[in-house]
């Protein structure tokens, strides 16, 4: 697995923009514009992975103190399931040791919600990788979100720091 950089020169630019409009919907992505100028305004990681010389997926890490939040992670649609995922995010969790790593997922706790089952099976993926639920939830644009956690306790306090510390009110 080869890990790149992704900046506005990344070759796959236009793959990573496809896979971020396919993985995430409209109400859960920020414009690809921000995700690009956070790289270079904050200490965030934008990552491309290449298997084989394919791109097959990326991440996205904003650090700030003594934690790393994720704010994305995809991998191409055509490739899931394949273990590809567990691979990216074991080397997630090796750059990551040490640090407390928080990451946002749709509450799989709505039975109504029209992807129950998606949310569901990713929660039980974190879960699996050694993350917890924190108990802090946000509910954003309709969307009600859990924080999960590894390597450390977080809470709303910690949420509001991390909102502050980019100058965002959500």
């Amino acid at each position: 697995m080869i890990e790149e950089r992704i900046t506005q020169s990344y070759p796959d630019l236009s793959l990573v923009k496809e896979l971020y409009t396919e993985a995430f919907p409209l109400e859960e992505r920020l414009p690809f514009d921000v995700l690009m100028d956070f790289v270079t305004q904050y200490d965030v990681d934008f990552t491309g992975y290449r298997e084989d010389g394919q791109f097959v997926g990326f991440s996205y890490v904003y650090h700030h103190a003594d934690l790393s939040w994720w704010f994305y992670f995809a991998v191409v649609p055509a490739l899931r399931g394949k273990g590809l995922g567990a691979k990216i995010l074991a080397r997630l969790l090796e750059h990551e040791a040490g640090r407390c790593l928080v990451m946002d997922v749709e509450d799989p706790r709505q039975p109504d919600a029209p992807n129950h089952e998606q949310r569901t099976r990713r929660h039980a993926f974190y879960c699996r990788h050694g993350f917890a639920d924190s108990g802090v939830t946000r509910s954003f644009r309709g969307i009600t979100y859990t924080y999960m956690t590894r390597g450390g306790r977080f809470t709303d306090v910690d949420l509001a720091t991390l909102f502050a510390s980019l100058h965002w009110t959500p």
